[in-house]
């Protein structure tokens, strides 16, 4: 197996880190996710799956961890609440996906952080302006890889919350990097998740009754306007 993952010291800072079991999952997820795109046949079925998915089951996860089959369950569930894994399921299999995959997991980015690591201390003060600016790109390569995975949420929260979904965002624009950006400076992406929490226990609590509880924002409106992000994160 020539292919390696990386962990990022950031999951230490996560609340997951402090039980064994999660990270003994966490890590069985990124080892066994492709890290190419393959077409394969299951059960006659024939499957493509993305560099960052995996086929498995909960029978197969409960049958590796020894652990029982309620408790996989919810430690999928865990990760998917945190997201860090998308998970579409049938009767047969269940495929996962890594989210973020190529802001962490990705081989470009990979090759680049080992050469930058090859460099000499001889070889240090030359490369000083380039590796403040790799840093500079990382820093606005991790922003983005934030705001996409805010636009997967967003658009994935209807079926965490069984309820009706939000309207769908179905790609970036400079709008919603500007507004994101703002709100960023002074708030978490985590932030941003408590407040749209917040405003889907909202929307599930509103009286049918009431004209208002059709109402749903856009990802942009929600985070721009008063009664939107700065509202809900204030509950």
């Amino acid at each position: 197996m020539k292919w390696w993952v990386c962990l990022h010291r950031k999951l230490q800072n996560n609340s997951i880190y402090s039980n064994l079991e999660l990270i003994w999952l966490w890590s069985h997820f990124l080892l066994s996710a492709n890290h190419q795109d393959n077409t394969f046949y299951f059960w006659l079925e024939k499957i493509t799956v993305k560099k960052w998915e995996f086929v498995t089951s909960m029978k197969k996860l409960w049958d590796l961890f020894w652990i029982s089959k309620p408790k996989i369950y919810r430690m999928v569930k865990v990760f998917e609440e945190e997201w860090f894994v998308k998970r579409v399921w049938n009767t047969k299999y269940t495929v996962i996906s890594i989210l973020n995959w190529h802001l962490y997991q990705d081989g470009e980015t990979q090759k680049k952080r080992r050469k930058n690591a090859s460099v000499t201390t001889s070889e240090t003060q030359p490369y000083t302006n380039n590796n403040v600016n790799n840093e500079e790109q990382w820093k606005q390569k991790e922003f983005a890889g934030d705001l996409e995975l805010l636009i997967s949420k967003w658009n994935w929260v209807k079926r965490i919350w069984q309820t009706a979904g939000l309207m769908q965002c179905k790609w970036t624009t400079t709008s919603l990097e500007q507004v994101y950006k703002k709100i960023r400076k002074k708030n978490t992406a985590k932030d941003i998740w408590i407040a749209i929490n917040n405003y889907m226990t909202d929307i599930k609590n509103r009286d049918k009754k009431d004209s208002y509880s059709t109402h749903r924002f856009s990802l942009y409106k929600f985070l721009k306007q008063d009664n939107g992000f700065n509202n809900f994160y204030n509950i």
